[in-house]
């Protein structure tokens, strides 16, 4: 759980620690880059979360573990992020792997854990309650029992794991032997809960104002609904003050309606998250978040109507579809319902970094220097040197203040869907070319030549054949994160 600023800021002055506030577009936006990268480089992919994934490795015939470094090399040199991974023959056994590939430098950002006395002396030290599908519950039991390490685990009997357990701790405690229990799945399997809840800035007294806030965190509970193609049966909604004010009086409060018939209405679930909120506010209370959930989501085909189901559903459904559509094309909230008011919601973010990959108006500024060095910064943070932007000399059909002769580096893009960069590249590059200052082959292969195939592609003949040689086929599952 985290801990409010204002009760850590002597402790962030004196040794100048370094804030940031939440940037979900920055990182949404990197996770599919590495993402993206990722796809270029194995035969497949399961995306876990926003900062990790496991992927197929079988039928690769070079080393594993030479293979993997290389796909964090890759990784590195295209998004600029670092990554752990760890490979071995089981999705459990894989995590562990990543979290020693983080732990020591000495792995060079890849554990292959894959020889049984290697696995064994890393299980009789490694902590139980840092085992995937253990938990906190799990946790304190075995703390009660005084089982500390994944090997004192393992070598409880099968009949009371499953007894104590279930069928998942059963699995837990297979994969950690080498056998794999957890399937592998390419495709993301859908959420069975949405939810998007925020704190505010400051404590908010009046109904109305809370209204505004929920019917827009409604709304884009339901675009993620129909993002999935699915229906909700339930929504929750719920709201509660600021716990660390000792001073003020306490109230956390939820309420839960059922639907009459499952929707992804934006309409209807706003209505509804409405008239939740309506059962749940107190007068005199200073609220300091709310959220919304969606519940009982199922897949948007073949559920049965109801006898009084309205008659004009599917003429809905395509008011949602071009509500979606245009807030896809223009940005969210060009469209709104009028429920949620003419004013966005705003977090508290005033430590913001850059959205660097995501905003026009905060591109990164490339600059070049005698000799090949190089500098980047904020756009709107001019030095000494002329940002190389199409607004500032490119128009004009040179780029003033760029010393003679010079070398412009930025971070191969490969084949990742940059296009905003690379429209701003090939910019750059039209106005060192109508400016005499690079050669029209040579500069833009400097400029927006896809990355050296640093790692040979699973799809490739090497690949095909080590498939088709026995010899070569292995077994193995690798997990990424990123670090």
């Amino acid at each position: 759980m985290g801990q409010p600023l204002y009760q850590v800021q002597g402790l962030i002055d004196r040794h100048g620690v370094a804030v940031f506030s939440a940037n979900f577009a920055l990182y949404g936006d990197m996770s599919r880059r590495v993402m993206a990268t990722l796809r270029t480089l194995v035969p497949s992919v399961e995306v876990y979360s926003i900062d990790e994934a496991f992927f197929d490795l079988h039928g690769i015939a070079e080393p594993l573990d030479d293979y993997g470094r290389r796909i964090g090399r890759t990784i590195r040199r295209n998004t600029g992020i670092p990554v752990s991974i760890g490979i071995a023959p089981t999705k459990t056994l894989a995590k562990i792997a990543s979290k020693l590939a983080k732990r020591y430098p000495k792995l060079d950002g890849c554990c292959y854990m894959h020889r049984p006395e290697d696995i064994e002396k890393v299980l009789a030290t490694f902590p139980l309650h840092e085992v995937w599908g253990i938990g906190r519950r799990y946790g304190k039991l075995f703390d009660s029992m005084r089982i500390t390490t994944a090997r004192q685990f393992i070598e409880l009997p099968e009949e009371w794991i499953h007894r104590r357990m279930g069928i998942t701790g059963l699995r837990t405690w297979r994969e950690l032997q080498g056998i794999e229990c957890i399937g592998f799945e390419q495709m993301p399997q859908q959420k069975q809960q949405i939810t998007v809840s925020r704190s505010f800035p400051k404590e908010i007294y009046e109904r109305e104002e809370l209204e505004r806030i929920v019917a827009e965190f409604a709304s884009m509970c339901a675009e993620k609904l129909r993002a999935q193609r699915a229906l909700c049966g339930q929504i929750h909604g719920f709201i509660f003050t600021n716990r660390h004010r000792d001073d003020q009086p306490q109230r956390y409060e939820t309420a839960v309606l059922t639907l009459p018939e499952p929707t992804d209405s934006t309409l209807e679930i706003v209505r509804q998250a409405r008239a939740a909120l309506r059962q749940i506010y107190r007068p005199g209370f200073g609220y300091k978040k709310a959220g919304v959930t969606l519940a009982q989501i199922v897949p948007a085909t073949g559920v049965q109507g109801t006898l009084f189901a309205p008659p004009d559903k599917g003429k809905h459904a395509r008011l949602m579809e071009a509500l979606d559509r245009v807030n896809k094309v223009y940005g969210r909230g060009s469209i709104v319902i009028a429920a949620q008011g003419t004013e966005p919601f705003r977090m508290n973010r005033e430590h913001l970094s850059p959205r660097y990959t995501t905003d026009w108006r905060e591109l990164l500024t490339v600059k070049a220097k005698k000799g090949g060095s190089h500098r980047t910064g904020k756009t709107d943070g001019r030095t000494d040197d002329t940002p190389l932007l199409p607004s500032q000399g490119a128009q004009r059909g040179a780029v003033r203040g760029v010393p003679q002769p010079f070398v412009l580096r930025l971070p191969a893009v490969g084949n990742l869907p940059l296009r905003p960069s690379q429209r701003l590249l090939q910019t750059v590059h039209g106005s060192l070319l109508r400016s005499g200052t690079a050669g029209k082959d040579s500069g833009r292969d400097a400029l927006c030549r896809a990355p050296d195939a640093a790692v040979s592609s699973p799809r490739s003949p090497a690949a095909s054949a080590a498939v088709s040689d026995p010899i070569r086929r292995r077994k193995a599952i690798a997990r990424i994160t990123c670090s």
